[in-house]
């Protein structure tokens, strides 16, 4: 997830070079676009890999409700909360 974020930064970066307008910006957006796009797939397809592990191996599964909202709020563990939601 790591390299994921920070081929994110580079894209994001390389759009943000480009001359609003141009054909090489809407190139280097819709690359970032798709980049986004296969980031959430990652992040879809741990969370099933993770519900499908937990379901066979437990018995009893307990649930906790978490101020998910108030804890993104901390710059610290925001990103590391997001990836885990």
């Amino acid at each position: 997830m790591k390299n994921s974020l920070n081929r994110l930064k580079v894209l994001q970066k390389r759009v943000s070079r480009k001359v609003k307008g141009s054909n090489n910006r809407e190139k280097a957006r819709l690359q970032l676009s798709k980049f986004h796009e296969q980031i959430s797939n990652q992040r879809n397809n741990f969370q099933y890999k993770f519900s499908s592990k937990l379901i066979r191996e437990n018995q009893a599964i307990s649930l906790e409700t978490l101020n998910v909202k108030g804890m993104q709020k901390n710059h610290f563990l925001a990103q590391s909360i997001i990836d885990s939601a």
